[in-house]
């Protein structure tokens, strides 16, 4: 049983902390402390781009437990907290963190306070493993396998990849290296890029394609809205965000020279000597195949990339902007079993899904925007319910075009107005409150102004 050190109340209102428990057994003895009365504030960050969390603790250190533990980096942090809103059987959110590194911070009266850079427990213990050895099956399959006898966590999946009877010889990578390096080659059928990623909610990791988080309807029934009036005038309707950034976007220049907008790609046999050519033109091959196979609401069409634009009355998109080569088989497999290599695709069609799912996750990241709202609904997920509220999920955000003068007569930004995909969150527990920071990213943004104004008013409350 850990000992708990009495502190101040707390006086937090959104969350509970459950326990905060610091152990190590360095000393071949298992230690450990509660710190949970002693924390100040601290940070949990998801990202699809990674299957793993990070974060910062922060804890005044009046009992000296850094030199109780003699922290050296590498203790275990088990962290429990629950909702204190909304339903009365919120379940809690437990997970386990390794600390990263240590720093100190002096305070006032003497009184020392400690931050900490922690990982999930994932990240650590992959760290400590070796995988060299091969592997077939599908990337999903594959990507199980490894997390099973490595990592001892499960998969949830909501599709199965494009790419499906596949060999793959690990060479000296750590569980965390070899599972990113697969769910890099992975496509749906469209094209269209996974997604492995950990959340704040479970221990599950998700493995998710961007066309199933596209499709699914908005997480928040009120929108998030972001105008000086909404919080006196209609926040019954509407959740009224605290605060946006849009950071540097829009960096098409970036994008041409990466290959992301037109280029020739070939990609080599070095058995034969041959290779498969594919001619890529993102106007084609995202945007347009994006809209035929519905990905894209009917009112959010126009797109982050202007297909029309021209440059000496050539399209921007038709240039061959790069030259672009790899090897990408050598039929290795060919008469055992007739398994794919990591690289190896069937055929130019193939191919060519590889390069529109390359392009697209560097669109996803053109346009973000981040907004902060309060944090209280992301962690209140009932027992049976999947838990996970942020990253993966679409929201829908308005902002008022700026011309507007009267709230009767608004008129939308139809540029940064839109439902987004939350690729990133950012969680900051405070003694006084919790919010969250969402880096939201579109593909597509409104034509017009969204059809929801006159609906507004009877928008139910349930949910959020």
């Amino acid at each position: 049983m850990a000992d708990t050190f009495e502190a101040l109340p707390d006086g937090q209102t959104d969350y509970n902390i459950e326990y905060a428990v610091l152990s190590t057994n360095r000393t071949g003895l298992e230690s450990s402390y509660d710190i949970s009365r002693l924390i100040t504030d601290f940070e949990i960050y998801e990202h699809l781009d990674k299957p793993y969390l990070t974060g910062n603790l922060v804890f005044s250190n009046p009992y000296g437990v850094v030199e109780s533990l003699d922290m050296q980096g590498g203790e275990k942090l088990t962290l429990s907290i629950k909702s204190t809103h909304r339903y009365a059987d919120s379940r809690s959110i437990t997970k386990v963190f390794y600390v990263e590194n240590i720093r100190s911070i002096g305070g006032p009266d003497q009184i020392e306070s400690v931050m900490l850079r922690i990982v999930e427990d994932i990240a650590f213990i992959s760290s400590l493993k070796n995988i060299s050895r091969s592997f077939s099956g599908s990337p999903s399959t594959i990507i199980q396998k490894i997390l099973l006898g490595y990592l001892n966590r499960s998969l949830l999946t909501n599709e199965e990849t494009y790419q499906d009877k596949m060999k793959v010889l690990i060479p000296n990578l750590h569980p965390i290296e070899a599972i990113s390096m697969i769910k890099n080659k992975a496509t749906n059928t469209d094209g269209l890029p996974f997604y492995l990623f950990s959340t704040f909610a479970d221990d599950n990791l998700r493995f998710y394609n961007l066309g199933s988080m596209m499709k699914k309807k908005v997480m928040n029934k009120r929108p998030y809205v972001y105008w000086q009036s909404a919080s006196q005038s209609l926040n019954s309707n509407f959740v009224t965000v605290q605060s946006f950034t849009s950071g540097s976007n829009d960096n098409l220049l970036q994008l041409i020279r990466s290959g992301a907008i037109g280029s020739n790609y070939k990609f080599y046999d070095t058995l034969t000597g041959t290779y498969q050519e594919v001619n890529f033109n993102a106007g084609n091959d995202v945007f347009d195949n994006l809209s035929r196979r519905d990905y894209f609401d009917d009112n959010q069409r126009r797109f982050v990339f202007g297909p029309d634009m021209t440059v000496d009355d050539i399209k921007v998109a038709d240039y061959e902007a790069n030259s672009l080569s790899y090897i990408s088989s050598s039929s290795t497999y060919k008469n055992f079993g007739d398994y794919k290599t990591i690289n190896q695709e069937t055929d130019e069609g193939s191919y060519r899904k590889r390069v529109i799912s390359n392009s697209i996750r560097s669109f996803m990241t053109k346009t973000p925007m981040t907004i902060q709202v309060n944090g209280r609904d992301f962690i209140q997920a009932r027992a049976g319910e999947d838990p996970n509220y942020t990253i993966g999920n679409k929201i829908r955000f308005l902002m008022l075009d700026p011309l507007t003068d009267k709230l009767e007569r608004a008129s939308f930004d139809k540029k940064k107005s839109g439902d987004y995909i939350i690729y990133a969150a950012k969680h900051s527990f405070k003694k006084e409150r919790y919010d969250i920071q969402l880096l939201c990213t579109k593909l597509a943004s409104y034509i017009e102004d969204p059809e929801i104004w006159f609906r507004i008013m009877v928008i139910t409350q349930d949910g959020f």
